[in-house]
């Protein structure tokens, strides 16, 4: 079964995007920050990660640098409510698959992360 660990500060959407993805048949765990992230890809398995790039504290860029260098092979799925940031990161190359742009449609989360895990 496909895990993915889910990180945004947000305990609404957390649990809702949990809740849909646990529904479309993915196993997940959901966190509230990066640290806490880092800490369940040290002593876990994780075959992607969804991350929201505005987490406070400590930054998703370290966030996912630090996940990549403990999995390389992560796939990543970053989240922004920043249209700015959002455009930037559609950019972006390595292990970053998708980025969603708030709000975004639940069904266009699941189909994107599918392909993007192949």
């Amino acid at each position: 079964m496909t895990r993915i660990l889910i990180v945004d500060d947000e305990p609404d959407i957390r649990e809702l995007l949990a809740e849909f993805l646990t529904g479309e048949g993915f196993e997940v765990l959901a966190v509230g920050t990066g640290r806490e992230a880092i800490e369940a890809f040290a002593s876990d398995t994780f075959d992607a990660l969804l991350l929201d790039w505005g987490l406070p504290g400590i930054r998703a860029r370290e966030v996912m640098s630090q996940i990549i260098e403990i999995h390389p092979g992560c796939r990543v799925f970053l989240m922004t409510g920043n249209v700015d940031e959002g455009q930037r990161l559609s950019g972006a190359q390595g292990p970053i698959l998708g980025v969603f742009r708030k709000p975004f449609s639940l069904r266009t989360l699941a189909s994107t992360i599918r392909r993007g895990l192949g």
